[in-house]
C-alpha cells in the first residue's frame, strides 16, 4: 500500500470530515496532475466501502457542497467502480449470472448513497454511456451489478431500460453494430436476472414478447433479419445454454420468405449441435431462469397476521440477529429511498417499548452509528 493510500485508508477511517471534503473538492479542479490522487482515493474508498457509505451520507444529508459537485463526484465514482480490471463483453456474455457479484453489504450501502443525488434518468445515462462507448473499458460484472441496483431501487427504472432496449436493439441490426448488440444483450439479461417481474419477466419470457415485427419491425425486412441472424450465430460459441434454449424457443408467426426461414432454420440448427455440447437438449429452459440477485419483497409488504409497520420491525430484528447483529439491507435502502416510510412509521414503532429488550437496544444503536435515526426522534 502506497503512502497516499496509507492517508486516505486513515482518514476514511477515522471519520475526518474536512480531510475528506477537502478530496472531494479536487474532483471539480480538471488538473491532470491530480488525476494520481484522484485514482488513488476512489480505489481506497471503494475498498474501505463502510466508512466511505458513512461519508458519502454526510455529504448527501449534511454536506454544504453544492449538489453539482457532489453529483461530479458521484459519477467519478461510478466511472471508476465501472472501468477498474475491465474485462471483455464476450467473457462477460458467457460467465453472465455463472460468477455473479456476491451481495455484499458494505459495497450495497455505498452505491445506495452514490445513487442519491440523482434522478433515474441520470443513472439511464450512466449506463447508455457506459455501455455504448467504443473507447470505455468496462468491468462487465460490475455494470449488470449497477443495473440490478438501478431496477430495484430508482423509480422509473424498468421503463428506462426498455426504451434504451428497444432503441438501440434496432439500431444496432440497422448499422450493422454487433459490438452494440452484444451489449444491449447483456443489459436485457442483466434486467431479467435482477427484476423477474414487469417488463424483464426472464430472458425466455422477454425474447418473445420483443423478437416481434410489432416490436421491432427490421424484423420484417428480409436485409436486416440476416444481419440480426448473423450476429446470432457469431454469439453461438459463448453463449450459454439457457439463452440458446430461449432463442430457438422463439415462435416467429410473421411471414417469413423463404430464404429468411432457410436462415432461421440453419441458426436453430447450430444451436441445437451447440446444446448437444452442453449436455442439453433443445427443450425449453426452465421458466426459473437461474438469478444472481435473490429479489425478496420490498418493506410495506402485507401480513396476516401483524400490521403492516409491526411486521416489518418484527422481521427486521429476526434478520438483525440472524445476521450477526447487522442491519438487514433491505432497511438501508429503505431508509433513503422511502425516508417518509422509514423516518414517520418504521422508526417510531421500532423506538416503541412494545419492542423493548437487548435486540431492539442493539438494533438501535447501529441505526444511530450509521446516522439513520433523526435526534428528535431519540430525544422524545
Amino acid at each position: 500500500m502506497s503512502a497516499l493510500e496509507q492517508t486516505f485508508t486513515q482518514e476514511l477511517a477515522q471519520f475526518r470530515w474536512k480531510d475528506q471534503i477537502r478530496l472531494v473538492r479536487l474532483f471539480g479542479a480538471p488538473k491532470p496532475e491530480l488525476q494520481t490522487v484522484k485514482t488513488t482515493w476512489m480505489r481506497c474508498v471503494f475498498k474501505h466501502a463502510e466508512p466511505a457509505a458513512r461519508l458519502f451520507h454526510h455529504l448527501n444529508e449534511q454536506s454544504t457542497l453544492e449538489l453539482s459537485a457532489i453529483q461530479g463526484l458521484a459519477k467519478s465514482m461510478m466511472g471508476f467502480f465501472l472501468s477498474e480490471s475491465p474485462s471483455t463483453l464476450e467473457e462477460a456474455l458467457q460467465h453472465q449470472g455463472v460468477a455473479p457479484l456476491p451481495e455484499l453489504s458494505p459495497l450495497d450501502e455505498l452505491m445506495l448513497e452514490l445513487l442519491v443525488p440523482f434522478k433515474s434518468e441520470d443513472i439511464m445515462g450512466v449506463i447508455r454511456r457506459s455501455a455504448l462507448h467504443e473507447n470505455f473499458q468496462l468491468q462487465w460484472n460490475r455494470m449488470g451489478y449497477l443495473i440490478s441496483k438501478f431496477l430495484l431501487w430508482m423509480e422509473g427504472a424498468e421503463a428506462l431500460l426498455e426504451d434504451f432496449i428497444a432503441t438501440h436493439l434496432a439500431q444496432s441490426i440497422i448499422h450493422a453494430r454487433i459490438d452494440r448488440f452484444q451489449a444491449v444483450l447483456f443489459v436485457v439479461r442483466a434486467a431479467c436476472s435482477a427484476s423477474k417481474s414487469g417488463l424483464f419477466p426472464n430472458y425466455r419470457q422477454w425474447c418473445q414478447r420483443a423478437w416481434k415485427p410489432a416490436h421491432q419491425p427490421w424484423m420484417s425486412q428480409p436485409e436486416k433479419w440476416a444481419t440480426f441472424l448473423d450476429f446470432l450465430t457469431r454469439m453461438v460459441p459463448y453463449e450459454r445454454a439457457v439463452c440458446l434454449t430461449a432463442h430457438i424457443a422463439v415462435p416467429f408467426s410473421h411471414a417469413l420468405t423463404p430464404s429468411m426461414r432457410a436462415l432461421w432454420s440453419d441458426y436453430c440448427h447450430l444451436a441445437r449441435t451447440r446444446l448437444s455440447d452442453f449436455k442439453s437438449s433443445n427443450r425449453l429452459a426452465s421458466d426459473e431462469e437461474p438469478s444472481s440477485i435473490f429479489q425478496q419483497p420490498f418493506l410495506g409488504s402485507s401480513s396476516e397476521s401483524l400490521p403492516e409497520v409491526k411486521h416489518d420491525v418484527t422481521k427486521a430484528l429476526a434478520e438483525f440477529e440472524v445476521q450477526g447483529r447487522k442491519i438487514p439491507q433491505k432497511i438501508l435502502e429503505a431508509s433513503i429511498f422511502r425516508k417518509a416510510y422509514f423516518q414517520g412509521q418504521f422508526l417510531p414503532c421500532l423506538l416503541s417499548a412494545e419492542f423493548s429488550g437487548p435486540g431492539q437496544e442493539a438494533f438501535i444503536e447501529e441505526l444511530v452509528k450509521k446516522g439513520k435515526i433523526p435526534r428528535k426522534l431519540l430525544n422524545q
